[in-house]
């Protein structure tokens, strides 16, 4: 897949992600050192049980991020087991969503859908609106004005987005 980095900031306005699943963004390059830092900064303003390790990697200064890695491995290996399926699964959502919101920069939004597809290993979820799968689907019903295929395909990644912002929201 080509490289997507996500803002923090669009994270945390879709979820909270275990340190497991942010060591996970990180190893994919989907979050940076930088976004690391600003989940710890978070999560020292929201909890009152912070850890030491969440202040040390909160309190890193840009010179030190080569220390970041190891710090959200520590940090993971703290957390109660987590899923490796539910980390992809909420990174499958968040990914898409950022592409969604920002296709206007892509030059073919629906071939990166295309990407993320193969790369999380051709999820049933997501299939009906990837361009090269045919759909049960009509591109028109009589309540409906009729929709050319690229446009069903928009509408139903639209779809799944919404939907799965609504599922991730309320999973810390």
């Amino acid at each position: 897949m080509r490289s997507i980095n996500i803002p923090t900031d669009f994270v945390l306005q879709r979820t909270r992600l275990s340190w497991s699943e942010a060591q996970y963004g990180l190893g994919r390059g989907w979050l940076d050192t930088r976004a690391m830092i600003d989940l710890a900064v978070t999560a020292l303003e929201e909890k009152t049980d912070s850890s030491s390790l969440e202040a040390r990697l909160a309190g890193l200064r840009e010179n030190e991020t080569w220390d970041v890695p190891r710090l959200v491995e520590e940090l993971a290996k703290s957390e109660p087991e987590h899923s490796i399926e539910e980390a992809k699964r909420k990174w499958l959502c968040l990914i898409l969503a950022w592409v969604y919101e920002n296709r206007g920069d892509f030059d073919n939004p629906l071939a990166i859908v295309d990407e993320i597809y193969a790369d999380f290993d051709y999820p049933e979820e997501i299939k009906r609106f990837v361009s090269y799968m045919p759909s049960p689907e009509p591109t028109s019903t009589p309540l409906y004005k009729p929709e050319t295929p690229r446009e069903r395909l928009v509408r139903l990644w639209k779809e799944y987005v919404d939907h799965c912002h609504n599922k991730t929201a309320e999973t810390p």
